[in-house]
């Protein structure tokens, strides 16, 4: 299966979202997470990216908690990796989620990244 489609799939397992929003949430997200690590990696507007991707992950963490903790429903893999990635429990992915978002909170909170290439630019 694709990578989107394969997403998609996961997606519409844990019944939370809009089914109408899936298909663009799919084909979203992921460049979203790959756009925002580059930049965050690269030090280019760290702390927007910081957020974004902090606010990713504790939405990932709301879905995977409310899901599995809550409803006691949803896929038994968070589907993150692709199917033939990394496969990690439930459990491990929420925890992930929430260590993801509480650093993409604190690198927000930081207002001087000085080695990042926005320090360099400003220069």
């Amino acid at each position: 299966m694709e990578p989107v489609e394969n997403f998609r799939g996961t997606l519409a397992q844990y019944e939370i979202l809009p089914y109408a929003l899936v298909p663009y949430i799919a084909m979203t997200f992921p460049w979203i997470e790959f756009v925002g690590g580059v930049c965050l990696i690269l030090g280019y507007m760290p702390r927007l990216c910081a957020l974004i991707l902090g606010t990713m992950s504790l939405g990932f963490f709301t879905v995977l908690a409310v899901s599995h903790i809550i409803l006691k429903s949803g896929p038994a893999s968070c589907g993150c990796f692709g199917a033939k990635g990394i496969h990690l429990s439930v459990p491990q992915m929420i925890v992930l989620d929430f260590v993801n978002a509480f650093l993409g909170f604190k690198l927000f909170q930081l207002k001087k990244h000085p080695f990042a290439l926005e320090a360099f630019l400003k220069k």
